[in-house]
């Protein structure tokens, strides 16, 4: 009793910062303020593959799934016959305080291409 006690004392002032738990400001870099940007902006530190999952679903919102409705999601796409919608962002981050490494930059390729009746899409993210 008196151990859990004295946790339940101490942990307010650990989970309040007094242990310097490091902090990330974020400066996204996004070509509009559509629905995929706005996808990407909340979901950009996931991996590719949970992405890749919610572009999907996303587009599969889309009423009739052409390109003019990908458009509109916020890809910028190819003409037809051979369509390739692509979308890119880039991520700025700084941690704080300063770590071994305290910046960086993470840019966000997704690419969707219309094949046999229903798009394809791939996730690539790079930090450098």
């Amino acid at each position: 009793m008196r151990i859990r006690n004295a946790v339940a004392a101490v942990l307010p002032a650990l989970l309040s910062g007094c242990i310097g738990f490091p902090r990330m400001q974020v400066s996204p870099t996004v070509p509009d303020d559509g629905p995929l940007s706005r996808l990407v902006v909340d979901l950009w530190m996931n991996g590719e593959a949970d992405l890749q999952r919610r572009v999907e679903a996303l587009i599969a919102q889309s009423p009739q799934q052409r390109p003019a409705d990908l458009e509109a999601l916020g890809f910028s796409c190819s003409p037809e016959p051979a369509v390739l919608c692509t979308h890119t962002s880039q991520f700025r981050y700084r941690l704080s305080p300063p770590a071994a490494r305290p910046d960086g930059t993470v840019d966000l390729r997704i690419s969707a291409r219309h094949e046999a009746g229903s798009w394809r899409v791939e996730v690539a993210k790079i930090e450098r």
